[in-house]
């Protein structure tokens, strides 16, 4: 994978985005155009192929939302999934924030770390693991818009607040974070 294909696929993201918000009955001005779905399936394919150019056979790589067991709640949908020899190898989750940056931003991260503890929780006794005995290799995609909210310097924390921030925390971007 080069930079190249990336900046190919970023672009992609944002005209398939473009496309589908002009499509939706409103506009795209109740959700946007993430309602529209499929603006990630050029950075899908981008991993697929990764995966393939490193001798997985493609019939081992699943995509449309399959399933994977969960340990808190019965199964949890990823976007791509790598099963090799009847061993996840690999789960990919793709996911964009453009706008309502102060609504979601946070959302997205605990999103991730969630999907990534599903995992963990199963696999940590590999003997009853439903993934096999190596820990999968997981994976959060996340295309982000810069803005000046996303760059913005410096956020206000109120005094009541029962315990202060991290150090840098109040001093940094969201981007840089």
């Amino acid at each position: 994978m080069d930079t190249q294909d990336i900046q190919h696929a970023v672009k992609d993201f944002w005209s398939r985005r473009d496309g589908q918000e002009s499509k939706l009955d409103d506009g795209g001005k109740s959700g946007g155009a993430a309602r529209g779905n499929g603006h990630m399936k050029s950075l899908e394919a981008l991993v697929k192929s990764t995966f393939i150019d490193c001798g997985i056979p493609e019939e081992c790589i699943k995509t449309g939302q399959p399933y994977l067991p969960g340990y808190y709640r019965v199964r949890k949908q990823w976007d791509l999934v790598v099963k090799y020899r009847g061993v996840l190898v690999a789960a990919f989750e793709f996911k964009s924030q453009v706008g309502s940056v102060a609504k979601n931003f946070n959302n997205r991260f605990e999103e991730a770390l969630g999907s990534a503890t599903y995992i963990e929780a199963a696999q940590r006794k590999p003997e009853q693991s439903p993934f096999g005995q190596v820990p999968p290799w997981l994976g959060y995609v996340f295309i982000l818009q810069e803005t000046p909210e996303t760059e913005k310097e410096g956020i206000r924390v109120p005094c009541s607040r029962p315990m202060p921030p991290s150090r840098g925390f109040p001093t940094t971007s969201g981007t840089r974070r």
